[in-house]
């Protein structure tokens, strides 16, 4: 496994959208409305921002200036709610997300060496 590039917040959230794309969506194709990799980078934010209602800061930032900080930053044009979200999240394989954080730490050079 090789570093990533730089340690950017860029290089980041592009890594992590890249390998939430491969991972399986179990639900029913036709009752889908949030791809689920954009649902994976929501609950992202959500912890970036540390914001308890990211739907309704997210309207708040979109009704002030256009576009949301969801859309700029993460590329995400569409927020399910809360409960939705949990809906889809509990619903995912928890293989693939679970070995995103130390596949992070393995990539990050690490100072001194």
């Amino acid at each position: 496994m090789r570093p990533l590039k730089s340690l950017s917040f860029d290089a980041l959230r592009d890594w992590l959208a890249k390998t939430f794309k491969h991972i399986p969506d179990q639900r029913d194709p036709p009752r889908i409305t949030w791809e689920l990799h954009a649902v994976l980078m929501s609950a992202f934010a959500m912890f970036f921002f540390q914001h308890p209602n990211l739907l309704e800061y997210q309207r708040r930032m979109k009704k002030k200036s256009g576009r949301s900080n969801l859309e700029r930053v993460f590329q995400v044009t569409d927020l399910p709610s809360e409960t939705q979200m949990r809906e889809m999240l509990d619903g995912a394989p928890t293989e693939p997300s679970r070995s995103v954080l130390p596949e992070v730490f393995e990539r990050m050079p690490w100072g001194g060496r």
